[in-house]
């Protein structure tokens, strides 16, 4: 059996860190996840809820990381990937591997809920959990750490935010964060 390479890990943390630097400008990662995810031009469809995103409605870097790491054929998801790095500029090396990383649902692959059924701040606490996360990452202090878990709370308590923050969290930062999907939860429970 070949070992795997985790050839992921260092491309992931290049687009966490690429898409951190966009916390001020989050309409050019509107602009990339619409370029990316286009079907007619790159045949990567991706599901959209009533015209979302859109530059009037935003996007949160969950929901970005979300739509490369949907079950998709693997070709694809490299494509998508290398066109994410192209896209950010980022000339880490395309991922060959994706052993360990959690996927989500095709169907639930957002992580705010539509128009008529989100809170005003729901999108802006989500950038807030990516930010105070990365943040944590890099610098584990006691005041990063309250600020991260304050974050998680609030997020968490949205609708369409379930299990499924602990993977997104875990993409951006594995070596920090832990995914608490199905597998990641039936690991615990059994040992």
């Amino acid at each position: 059996m070949p070992q795997a390479k985790f050839t992921w890990i260092p491309a992931y943390s290049a687009i966490a860190k690429a898409v951190y630097s966009l916390s001020g400008d989050e309409h050019r990662l509107i602009d990339i996840f619409l370029k990316v995810f286009d079907e007619e031009t790159t045949g990567l469809p991706f599901s959209y809820k009533n015209g979302e995103p859109g530059k009037e409605s935003g996007i949160d870097p969950f929901t970005f990381f979300g739509a490369f790491n949907r079950s998709l054929k693997e070709a694809n998801r490299i494509k998508s990937i290398r066109l994410v790095m192209e896209q950010l500029g980022i000339s880490a090396s395309t991922p060959e591997d994706f052993e360990g990383v959690p996927t989500i649902n095709n169907q639930a692959s957002w992580f705010f809920a539509g128009k008529g059924d989100r809170g005003d701040s729901d999108i802006h606490n989500l950038w807030l959990l990516f930010k105070s996360a990365m943040e944590f990452a890099s610098n584990p202090s006691q005041e990063n750490r309250a600020a991260f878990i304050e974050a998680f709370n609030v997020a968490r308590a949205q609708k369409y935010v379930t299990w499924n923050i602990t993977s997104g969290l875990f993409w951006m930062a594995p070596s920090q964060f832990m995914s608490l999907d199905e597998s990641g939860r039936h690991y615990l429970t059994a040992n």
